[in-house]
């Protein structure tokens, strides 16, 4: 409780039986952060005190309640009314301390259900915050996506079963597409299983665009990869290395977030935790050990970590 003016004994016996602090500060002092206390109560003798007149009554977005103590109830509703204060609440004294305790208790259960409100909202406003992100990501990628989408398509490779003319094609795609990008904005990447190469190919290529950078179910080499699959071939002898992710992003010294699945059969998270151990600058670790390949749990969480992740290790570059 933070009381403002003369404190009366009698009812600050009763809070201290009910185990509430009570903080009375001096009138000369301002008070901050009023919403941190359960209660703001008034001993009002003739006048409001000066320090509750201080506080900025409109600047509260849910205003702790405010109790006023009187012998002349009447006369200290008139006078809160006149400074400009239109919600609080009175009680006589000296009263009984049942009745006291009981306005207490009431205080308590007010400033408890104000606090789950307010952690709800904050909640939401994340949520909220979350999917306003999203969706305006995909709104405003739209149309590129389309055009990359269009340009993939083409690396016809990939019906000729040739890989190696596949993934050459693939890179000049990402090229293409990354010129597609505002310059004078900062870009951020997401790469999952593939085009988690494909992603850090582009962040190594492109350091001083790239802000971010979150690699789903990644991969060290691409090689590695595809010996583990064939492991009675000299896969390594017989490919020249592609999306070598590892050696691209030496020349990248942003903030990297990379996620694995434990139960990956596609790639599998070994490869991931390779390239996360070999990457010196600012990254997170996500790892969801009952999940297939990309699955995401909780994605409404993930993404939120995600862009708190990106928000605290964004480039000196791109803080403006």
């Amino acid at each position: 409780m933070l009381w403002l003016g003369r404190v009366d004994p009698d009812i600050a016996g009763i809070l201290a039986e009910l185990n509430v602090p009570c903080v009375a500060p001096e009138p000369s002092i301002s008070i901050e952060d009023p919403l941190n206390y359960v209660a703001i109560i008034v001993l009002f003798e003739q006048q409001i005190p000066s320090s509750l007149i201080k506080l900025e009554k409109g600047a509260f977005s849910i205003t702790p309640a405010i109790l006023v103590l009187s012998a002349d109830p009447e006369s200290a509703a008139a006078a809160m009314v006149g400074a400009g204060f239109d919600a609080f609440d009175l009680l006589r004294v000296p009263c009984r301390p049942e009745i006291a305790r009981a306005k207490f208790r009431q205080l308590l259960q007010a400033h408890r259900a104000r606090r789950q409100l307010e952690h709800n909202l904050k909640t939401l406003r994340v949520e909220l915050e979350t999917e306003i992100h999203v969706r305006m990501a995909k709104d405003l990628m739209r149309e590129r996506h389309t055009r990359i989408l269009n340009r993939l398509a083409g690396c016809s490779s990939f019906a000729d079963g040739n890989m190696m003319a596949a993934a050459e094609e693939i890179a000049r795609a990402a090229d293409e597409a990354f010129g597609l990008l505002d310059k004078d904005k900062p870009s951020y990447l997401v790469g999952e299983s593939l085009g988690s190469g494909v992603a850090a190919y582009l962040a190594g290529k492109y350091p001083g665009h790239i802000a971010d950078l979150m690699l789903l179910s990644p991969y060290n080499r691409l090689t590695d990869v595809a010996q583990a699959r064939m492991p009675l071939l000299p896969v390594r002898l017989m490919l020249i290395d592609r999306f070598p992710s590892t050696d691209y992003l030496k020349h990248y010294h942003g903030p990297v977030g990379i996620m694995v699945d434990g139960r990956d059969e596609v790639v599998p998270e070994k490869f991931g935790i390779r390239l996360f151990d070999s990457y010196a600058g600012p990254k997170r670790f996500w790892r969801f050990p009952d999940s297939g390949h990309i699955a995401i749990e909780e994605p409404l969480k993930f993404w939120s970590e995600v862009l708190d992740f990106w928000r605290a290790n964004k480039p000196e570059q791109f803080r403006y």
